[in-house]
This record gives structure tokens, sequence and C-alpha cells, in this order.
């Protein structure tokens, strides 16, 4: 009876000491770095750091040419002038 039980005994501290051993595998640095940035490729909600760029290069852009509309309509320079009294082509 005694073999018997210390087989019984050693066979669950085999069983306890390999299912702590594959739980510990899982607690390695690749979880703990997927957990500090799950996403690393992306540096918005959705977007990644090339797409980021490319928009804000759009945005920019537009702002510039719609800044440089407004100069030129507050310096009158975005039509001919319609004092002539002849007729002008525009």
């Amino acid at each position: 009876m005694n073999q018997s039980r210390r087989i019984v005994v050693v066979a669950v501290s085999a069983l306890a000491g390999a299912s702590l051993l594959a739980m510990s595998g899982c607690a390695g640095s690749h979880l703990s770095r997927f957990r500090s940035n799950p996403t690393p490729e992306l540096s918005s909600l959705g977007m990644r750091q090339a797409e980021v760029d490319n928009r804000t290069t759009i945005v920019f852009d537009h702002n510039k040419r719609a800044m440089y509309d407004d100069l030129r309509r507050m310096f009158l320079t975005d039509r001919p002038s319609r004092l002539t009294a002849q007729p002008t082509m525009y």
C-alpha cells in the first residue's frame, strides 16, 4: 500500500510541476511585450505611421493652397479688375 501511495504522490507532483511549467511559459517576455503594446505597427486607432504621415502631408498641402487662395483674394489678385469701361476677357 505504501508503494502505490508513493507512485500516486509522484504522479500528482509530476503533473502539478508540468502544469506550472506550462503556465510559466506563457508569462515570458513575449506576453509582457504584447501587453505593453498590442498593436506596435499602429500609431493611431486605425492607421500605421506611414498612413498618418501621408494624411498629414495632404492636410498641410490643402491648408497651404487654401491660405494662398485667401491671400490672393485679400490682395485682389484673384481676378482682373472690373472697373474698366471696356469689357475685358477673363
